[in-house]
């Protein structure tokens, strides 16, 4: 059962992402600060972390996945926001996020995410013999292009 991280100050919009997590299947814990995200990933084997990008805390959601990341969390980092400029995008991916969940969003829109990255990382954990036989296809087709 994977275990994910909702980082959300708003309690009701917690309270609904746990919940349709849980339903799904997932394990959740919520934290409402930064701080105290960096705390639960410390001390919690995590598979994924979905991350508010305007917390009313000491940092925002970028700072919080910098310093996920600088923890050594490598998991995949979902953004909530509505934030859609580019700039934006590329700050949440230059802080080690790995996908934007855009605020309002759907049930089935966070369901499809979540469910994407939790099944690339699970491909990533395969055996070693899997990984190397599926390497054997690339090479084999990059020896017929042009």
């Amino acid at each position: 059962m994977p275990n994910i991280l909702v980082v959300e100050d708003d309690l009701a919009n917690a309270e609904l992402l746990r919940v349709t997590l849980e339903t799904e299947g997932h394990r959740v814990a919520v934290a409402s600060t930064g701080p105290s995200a960096l705390e639960i990933a410390r001390t919690e084997r995590l598979d994924l972390v979905l991350l508010d990008n305007k917390l009313g805390d000491p940092f925002d959601g970028v700072e919080v996945a910098s310093r996920l990341r600088a923890d050594g969390f490598s998991g995949p980092i979902v953004c909530q926001t509505g934030c859609t400029s580019r700039a934006d995008r590329q700050r949440f991916f230059g802080a080690g996020m790995n996908d934007v969940l855009i605020k309002p969003f759907r049930r089935q829109d966070i369901l499809a995410i979540v469910g994407r990255l939790l099944s690339q990382g699970r491909q990533a954990l395969r055996r070693p013999d899997d990984a190397r036989d599926e390497a054997i296809g690339p090479q084999i087709a990059d020896r017929d292009l042009p």
